[in-house]
């Protein structure tokens, strides 16, 4: 019967494979010809922005729509000058959801 030890030892190349062989990386091919990758097309300055679509809205542009929102109370609105509610829920990262 073997040790512990010189089981480890015996088994280590088939983990050590094991791991080289998960491990991500790039893909080459066999006959070792490395293929240049695709070009990126750069967007051209000259294309026009499509015609009755707006930009999304940032998530501090949000946040100030909420804020603005005619619904809120009157007594949260007259304290939004000093606790500045968009750029607080704008530091914490609040999203939509």
């Amino acid at each position: 019967m073997s040790s512990p030890r010189g089981l480890a030892w015996r088994l280590l190349p088939l983990l050590a494979s094991s791991l080289v062989a998960c491990c991500p990386g790039p893909r080459l091919p066999l006959d070792g010809s490395a293929a240049a990758p695709a070009p990126v097309a750069a967007p051209s300055e000259s294309s026009p922005e499509p015609v009755g679509v707006e930009p999304p809205m940032t998530d501090a542009e949000r946040i100030a729509a909420l804020v603005a929102a005619a619904d809120r109370d009157p007594a949260d609105q007259a304290l939004d000058a000093g606790r500045h509610p968009v750029e607080t829920l704008a530091f914490f990262g609040v999203q939509p959801g």
